[in-house]
């Protein structure tokens, strides 16, 4: 939530009044994207010294900010897992070269590792 609240606070009074601007500034941040959190939820363990309680919170936050259901349907939150796992799926030269394109669906995904195996870069 701190980034968030940077965020808000670097912006001019008038575009802290906006709604659409307060959430592209968020969303610009890196260290506050859905996929800084979703990264942050698939690292933790359980060997830190909390309790199971504080854990399953804190799992429970990031993955309500990476899936983000509010604003999210069912279809495209299934997409989001799909296109993670399908990613982890494929070697690790081919993981690189698809992340590296950004896909932002995991037809995409399936799209970019067939461009990758007809141009011959396998």
């Amino acid at each position: 939530m701190a980034g968030e609240r940077a965020a808000y606070r670097a912006m001019s009074q008038g575009d802290a009044l906006d709604y659409d601007k307060v959430k592209a500034e968020i969303l610009r941040r890196p260290d506050i994207t859905p996929e800084r959190h979703r990264q942050v939820f698939r690292r933790e363990k359980t060997g830190e010294a909390r309790t199971p309680r504080i854990l399953w919170q804190h799992l429970a936050d990031e993955l309500n900010k990476w899936l983000r259901p509010e604003w999210t349907s069912k279809e495209e939150i299934c997409d989001k897992i799909l296109l993670e796992q399908f990613i982890s799926a494929l070697d690790e030269d081919t993981q690189k070269w698809v992340k590296c394109h950004c896909p932002t669906s995991s037809k995409e995904a399936l799209r970019l590792k067939a461009e990758r195996e007809s141009s011959g870069c396998l």
